[in-house]
Order: structure tokens, then sequence, then C-alpha cells
């Protein structure tokens, strides 16, 4: 991972539809070690349900889609 944020990694998907709440929190432990921005994702690809139910099934806590945004915002002044 070190050698990755090396090359310019930010970020990491800790929030997925399919992760239990342990993996959640040991991703979190290391977004949180390693200062990386926290995101989620549906890894949507259309094969087995719509995007609209793929979605639906995520959720991200409000203060996590903050501060993926300000980092986004933070890319677009660089």
């Amino acid at each position: 991972m070190r050698d990755l944020i090396e090359l310019g990694l930010n970020g990491l998907e800790v929030y997925y539809r399919a992760y239990d709440q342990e993996t959640v929190a040991g991703l979190r432990g290391i977004a949180t070690d390693l200062r990386l921005v926290m995101t989620g994702g549906t890894d949507y690809h259309g094969d087995r349900e719509t995007y609209a139910e793929a979605h639906a099934q995520l959720w991200v806590p409000p203060d996590v889609a903050e501060a993926a945004r300000a980092s986004l915002a933070l890319e677009a002044v660089r």
C-alpha cells in the first residue's frame, strides 16, 4: 500500500455492498492509519441487476462523502 501511495494513491474503497461490518472496520482502520480518503462503490457491471438496485444496497456515511468531495475539490485545484 505504501508503494501505491508513493505512486499517487490517495483513496481506499471502504464501503461496498458485499462487505460485512468486520471488513469495513478493518478497511476504515487502514484508511485512517495511512491517511487515505475513504470511498464507497457499487462495483456495478450491469450483469445482475439495474444500477439503481445495486446502488440502493450501498450506504456511505455522510462524513466520508464530505471528505471525498473535499479531496476531489483539492485535486481539481492542483
